[in-house]
């Protein structure tokens, strides 16, 4: 079985069911650390719809924790959340978030075409 992670109607992941229910996990406990909202609706009838400004802002404010974070746990924690949803981000044509030093934005960029190898639509 498969969980289809949908904006505006448009699926833009498609994984199994324990991958999905284990990145709505993470995601969710990312955003309560950061104490935002994660834009992710509950995965309903293997469905998951994602409010796409609420969630370009979820993935905003934690790839800048991930940045001003010096704590490496802190950022092993954050990093596979950050880049998953950055592909779902950049597949549903959203804004991400803008990244300093270029170093790291390259880095970002690197993770995010890993991972979307990965993420069947």
């Amino acid at each position: 079985m498969t969980c289809f992670f949908e904006v505006g109607g448009t699926t833009v992941w498609s994984p199994s069911n324990t991958i999905a229910r284990l990145f709505k996990g993470q995601a969710e406990a990312v955003a309560a650390a950061f104490q935002v909202v994660s834009g992710l609706g509950d995965i309903v009838d293997d469905e998951c719809q994602i409010d796409l400004p609420v969630f370009e802002k979820f993935v905003a404010e934690a790839a800048g924790q991930y940045g001003h974070a010096t704590h490496p746990v802190l950022r092993s924690l954050t990093e596979s959340v950050i880049a998953a949803a950055s592909v779902l981000v950049e597949r549903a044509g959203g804004r991400l978030p803008d990244v300093e030093p270029p170093e790291q934005a390259a880095a970002w960029a690197r993770l995010r075409r890993e991972h979307a190898r990965f993420m069947p639509r």
